[in-house]
């Protein structure tokens, strides 16, 4: 089963489109075959989608264009993974935990709304900070610096890249667990957050909520279903915190027996 890319716009959209392919290959089994993705490189809002060619069973032509903000469903997802992870390592609610987000775009400030609003104190951050001008929720704190900010949890949402030798010292934080697209410099800093005692969720496990929200209309999923895949992120992460565990293992270790 294979998806080719013949046209990628720019670089980030291979993460989209890679994970747009893993979500409906559990759906159902497709083959999809030149896919056309126009994004923008940080944080798209809206993507177009232009699926040249869709295969099941027989050829398919399926629409031409998709035009939803995947910010708020890959928000949703790693909200519940954040639950889930804070549930696993502390056997506690978010209530009170103190999570840290760099970033306050799409999936940057929804985030820190769902955190907020189920008891979690938010601290948040980013570049532009005309971005946290609209932020009144009373359990979300606007900083100067969420990278190195003393937190539960770290959830970088902005640029990708943040993750090298020499950054990762300056983390205060117990779990990683954001939406920026490839957040190691090298797959190796995996094994140095490990060896720190920092659990670190790869963003390539948490980040394809927005890849379901994408395709909801296309797979024709109900609200209702539409949640419960948003849910099951969280349970997969699970599932690899476990065997982490199990085996003293990093997380990134885990995934590499479901690569095929």
């Amino acid at each position: 089963m294979y998806a080719s890319i013949e046209d990628i716009t720019y670089p980030n959209a291979a993460i989209i489109i890679d994970n747009l392919g893993i979500n409906l290959f559990e759906v159902l089994i497709l083959n999809i075959s030149k896919p056309i993705i126009k994004s923008t490189p940080i944080n798209p809002t809206v993507i177009e989608i232009n699926f040249m060619e869709v295969k099941l069973s027989s050829f398919v032509k399926i629409g031409d264009k998709i035009n939803i903000d995947p910010g708020p469903y890959t928000a949703r997802g790693i909200y519940y993974v954040i639950r889930e992870a804070i549930d696993f390592c502390f056997s506690e609610s978010l209530t009170d935990k103190k999570i840290s987000i760099q970033g306050a775009g799409s999936v940057g400030k929804k985030l820190a709304e769902h955190l907020a609003n189920d008891g979690a104190k938010v601290y948040i951050s980013d570049i532009d900070k005309s971005k946290l001008e609209d932020i009144d929720n009373p359990n979300i704190r606007c900083i100067d610096d969420a990278f190195s900010f003393e937190c539960d949890v770290f959830s970088p949402c902005a640029l990708g890249a943040v993750f090298d030798k020499s950054s990762i010292k300056s983390l205060n934080c117990k779990i990683i667990a954001g939406g920026a697209n490839n957040q190691l410099q090298d797959s190796s800093i995996a094994d140095d957050l490990h060896h720190r005692g920092i659990i670190y969720i790869p963003d390539i496990l948490i980040n394809s909520g927005g890849a379901i929200g994408l395709t909801k209309d296309l797979m024709k999923r109900s609200e209702v279903e539409t949640e419960s895949d948003l849910m099951h992120i969280a349970y997969r992460v699970r599932e690899c915190l476990t065997e982490s565990q199990e085996k003293s293992i990093c997380i990134q270790d885990t995934l590499k027996e479901l690569i095929i």
